[in-house]
Order: C-alpha cells, then structure tokens, then sequence
C-alpha cells in the first residue's frame, strides 16, 4: 500500500534523525524485498554498510513485527528492522526489545493514511493479461476504451485497473491512465506465474539445432488433439528477432500422451550435442487464432510469448525489455 506524498518527506527526516543516517542515505519506498521474495517493506534504507527495513502503521501490532522479523531472516541478521508507529503498546514494546526491533514514535504531523485497496485478482489471467497488454500497446488510454477494444466488462477492467494502480504500476489523471512502472508489472508477473512451475517433462534429445528440433516436431505434432506449439526463447526469436539460446527449446504439449510420445521418439542420454526439450503444461489456451507459423515452427502468440518470457525472471529480464519496446512501437 502506498503512503501519501505528505507523509514521504518528513518521514524521511524523522527516519534520519532517528536512525543517525548520513545525508546520503537511498530510501526506496514500497519497493520488492528482493527479486527473489515478493514481499513488500513500506520502506528500505541503504546508508553506507547498512541495511534498515521499515514498517509504517498507525497502531503497532504483532503482525508488523512478524513482517519485520521476516525480511531479516529472509535477507541476513545484520539487517535493521524498525517498526514505525503513532501508537506503540507497551506489550509490543517488550517484544520489540526482546526481538531487537527498532521502534520509531512518530510525530503528530505524519498522517500515517495509506490506500486501503488490497489487490485483489491475479494480473497473469487471461482477462487481466488482455488488458495489460493493451496497456504496453498504447501506455495511455481510458479505462472505457480497453474494455471497448479487448470486449471486457466495464466493472471487471476497472477493477484490474484498480489493482495495477494499487500497486504503483499504472498511474490515473482525471479518465486517462498510462502505464507508470514497467519493471513492477514485469516482477508481479513473474513471481505470479513463473514458468518454472509450469514444467512438465525436461528431455535430453540429440538435435544439433534447436530450429531443426521445433521445425520437426511442428511437422509431426501439428494436427489432430496430440499438438506441440512452440514458446518462450523459441518464440521471441521468431517473433522478435531476440533471445536465441542453443542449448534449449521449450513448447507446450496438449496431453501427456504426446509428452510420453515424445520423450519415447526423442529422448537421447548419451548425446554430447545435449539439446534439451523443456515441455510446459498449458494453463490456459495457448492454441489460439494469434497463434502462427514462423519459418516452419508453430509458435504462440506475441502475446503469450511477453507472459512466458516474463515468467522466467530476472534471466529473461533484458529480453523482455526489448521485446515490450518493440511490441509497443509496432501496434501504434
């Protein structure tokens, strides 16, 4: 949840008194733990050697101790934990001490209002994605005209709306609102759907060329129910002329019997090329009318292959930030 502007400034000065910071010191509010936990201190603090993550609330409670103890297990004992609040228990004060938390009373001129709206909804379903993809389309636009464009309900686009504005990814002015926080919208997704929890068979095959492996599985698995669409580096290679990797091809697989079709005809242990076949299970439709043939191999479609290249995290990171600039500048 965001704090109001007006808190910001003089918290900053009440925290640099407080803790002793030198004038130097970053504050990053509302900002990921790490790329690795999605979780969200309301601020952190890097001044020189150390380390402070920071809890704001009106009402000191148990919870924003547990929260605070979290993130230094999380990220190293030798990081500052501090609970920041206008109204300090006693009861949680013995505990702080105890459990070597910093408390910080704050001043009568800190409002201590935050946004109320908990996200809710997953940004990575089909319906959400459609909106978020309009958004790196155009960046700014109403909420009216994505639900006229992608056919979604009014009521349910504002509430995705709502949700990106909520966690600092889309910014609103008057009925326009406009993409503010690409790298968020990237992590969000990637900690939401990760494209490592949709694997469902790793093979080893003995293919020289991963283009050579999609092409020949596109040309045996292209028809009928047993189906393989290509994804991920694959795609965004064709697609976007980016991402290219030699060592690896992913796609998604209809059924486990195709899976087990595959791994029978193509699974090779002892081959030193070792290109290895990652089958994905479908979440979703992934066999769709945007789907297309690039030089010979199925892919999914654009939209698709920006999820799952955002689904691979930090690694595909780069990528995914050429691809986006490039999806955007050719649907203008």
């Amino acid at each position: 949840m965001k704090l109001i502007d007006e808190d910001i400034e003089a918290i900053k000065e009440l925290m640099r008194h407080k803790l002793q910071l030198g004038d130097t010191a970053d504050f990053q509010f509302e900002r990921y733990l790490s790329n690795e936990f999605p979780i969200v201190p309301d601020i952190q603090i890097k001044d020189k050697n150390n380390v402070y993550y920071i809890e704001i609330k009106r009402k000191a409670s148990w919870e924003a101790i547990s929260r605070l103890l979290l993130y230094q297990k999380l990220q190293g004992e030798s990081a500052s934990i501090v609970l920041a609040a206008k109204v300090i228990p006693n009861s949680i004060r013995l505990a702080a001490d105890r459990a070597g938390v910093i408390l910080v009373q704050l001043t009568d001129d800190v409002i201590v209002k935050k946004n109320d709206y908990k996200p809710r909804g997953k940004l990575t379903s089909e319906k959400a994605w459609k909106i978020i993809i309009h958004l790196i389309k155009v960046r700014r636009c109403s909420i009216r005209s994505i639900s006229q464009d992608e056919d979604i309900s009014y009521a349910w686009t504002h509430g995705v709306v709502k949700n990106l504005i909520s966690r600092g990814i889309v910014n609103q002015k008057g009925n326009i609102i406009e993409l503010a926080d690409l790298k968020s919208l990237l992590n969000a997704v990637a900690w939401e759907r990760p494209i490592k929890d949709l694997e469902w068979e790793e093979i080893i095959t003995s293919f020289e060329s991963t283009h050579d492996l999609a092409q020949t599985l596109t040309e045996y698995y292209s028809e009928g129910i047993d189906r393989v669409i290509f994804a991920v580096y694959t795609a965004a290679t064709l697609q976007f002329g980016y991402g290219l990797r030699s060592d690896a091809v992913y796609c998604y697989a209809t059924s486990g019997k195709v899976v087990q079709s595959i791994k029978k005809e193509y699974t090779d242990i002892e081959s030193k090329e070792r290109i290895k076949l990652i089958i994905l299970k479908p979440d979703r439709i992934v066999f769709d009318n945007n789907s297309e043939i690039i030089d010979g191999v199925l892919v999914t479609s654009r939209e698709q292959t920006l999820l799952d290249v955002a689904g691979l995290g930090y690694s595909g990171r780069d990528l995914l930030n050429d691809m986006v600039k490039q999806y955007g500048t050719n649907s203008r």
